[in-house]
C-alpha cells in the first residue's frame, strides 16, 4: 500500500511539482531511517570522513571550522570497533510557514556497542524534508555519548541555528 500511495503521490508532484505539503508527505513515506542508520554506522566503521560530512546539512558544512578534523575527532573517540547497534527515531520537529516552506526534523537514535565499550550512542538530529532550501536536509546534530554513568558527551558537531527548530 505504501508503493501505491508513493507512486501517486510521485504522480502528483511531477505534475504539481511545487506543492510544498505534498512532497513533505512523499519524503516523509519514502525516506528510509534504517538506510540512514546504517550509512551512518559504515561510514564511521570505515573511517570515511568524506561520508559522513556528505550527509551533513549546508550550515555544518559551511560553519564548523576544520569540519573534516571534527568528523575525525568524533570517529577516534569511539573505543574499539562496533560489533552492534540499533537504533530508534522519535520527536522532532514538522513546521510549515506559509508560501510553500515547510520542514521535519526527527531525533535519530544510535545505539552501538564495540569490541570495548557496550553502550554508546549517537544522538542525531535529522532533516529529512526541507521545501525550500534542499541543502540543508541531512544530519544538523550528531552527539556521541557513552551513556555508562557518568553519562558523558565525547564528541559533538551541530549546526549554528534550525537544531529542533525553525530556520531560514
Amino acid at each position: 500500500m505504501t508503493k501505491i500511495i508513493a507512486s501517486i503521490l510521485a504522480f502528483l508532484l511531477w505534475i504539481f511539482p511545487n506543492w510544498s505539503s505534498l512532497q513533505n508527505r512523499y519524503e516523509l513515506l519514502t525516506f528510509s531511517w534504517e538506510t540512514t542508520a546504517s550509512n551512518i554506522v559504515n561510514a564511521i566503521e570505515g573511517g570515511d570522513i568524506a561520508a559522513l560530512e556528505a550527509m551533513m546539512c549546508r550550515n555544518i558544512k559551511q560553519n564548523a571550522v576544520n569540519l573534516p578534523s571534527k568528523i575525525g575527532e568524533l570517529i577516534d573517540a569511539i573505543d574499539g570497533e562496533i560489533v552492534d547497534f540499533t537504533w530508534e527515531t522519535y520527536g522532532g520537529l514538522d513546521a510549515n510557514h506559509g508560501s510553500g516552506k515547510s520542514l521535519s526534523q526527527r531525533h535519530l537514535d544510535i545505539h552501538f556497542k564495540t569490541t570495548s565499550v557496550d553502550n554508546y550512542t549517537f544522538l542525531i538530529i535529522w532533516e529529512y524534508s526541507n521545501s525550500f532550501q534542499l541543502e540543508e536536509k541531512g544530519i544538523r546534530a550528531i552527539v556521541l555519548m557513552q551513556k555508562t554513568p557518568p553519562y558523558t558527551a565525547l564528541a559533538d558537531i551541530r549546526a549554528t541555528n534550525g537544531v529542533g527548530e525553525w530556520h531560514e
